[in-house]
């Protein structure tokens, strides 16, 4: 058990410093874009790793679907994101950026789409149990998420 912990850290950590480096760089040039992994330490990242799987997806996967109820938290390690809520485009998600917490903090339901346009994505998922442990466990983690959020929810309800 232990040793499967150790290799799952080892193999992804530094896939979670390379999004985490991307959010910083993101952060750096787009002042309000925030991450809620920019300011995480080695030993979060590793946490995060721990309670986390990779999945791949391909162009045209619906990841999140509006309305439906929220399962997990996400982070794109690479591919092309687009969001949209009652048809309309919002944004964009590229590598780093993080997804999902909106309805995982407030009611348990996906506020927008988040679909796959680049030919392939990977995201890294957390369930809704494991980011709910880590939330409690990591006040910088739900700081981050909080701060995260509130900004996000102003673009998805912005007219």
């Amino acid at each position: 058990m232990i040793q499967e912990r150790v290799s799952k850290i080892r193999s992804l950590l530094p896939r979670l410093q390379l999004a985490q480096e991307r959010a910083r760089l993101k952060a750096a040039l787009e002042p309000g874009a925030r991450s809620v992994i920019e300011h995480m330490t080695s030993s979060q990242l590793s946490s995060f790793a721990i309670f986390s799987r990779i999945t791949e997806l391909k162009q045209g996967h619906h990841i999140l679907v509006e309305g439906d109820e929220a399962d997990g938290f996400y982070i794109l390690l690479s591919g092309h994101l687009v969001v949209g809520t009652e048809g309309r485009f919002i944004g964009e998600l590229s590598e780093g950026d993080v997804f999902g917490e909106l309805g995982l903090l407030e009611g348990g339901t996906r506020e927008a789409s988040v679909t796959v346009v680049s030919a392939d994505a990977e995201v890294l998922f957390m369930s809704t149990r494991s980011f709910q442990h880590l939330l409690h466990t990591a006040p910088a983690f739900a700081w981050g998420t909080w701060e995260t959020a509130t900004g996000r929810r102003d673009l998805i309800r912005r007219p």
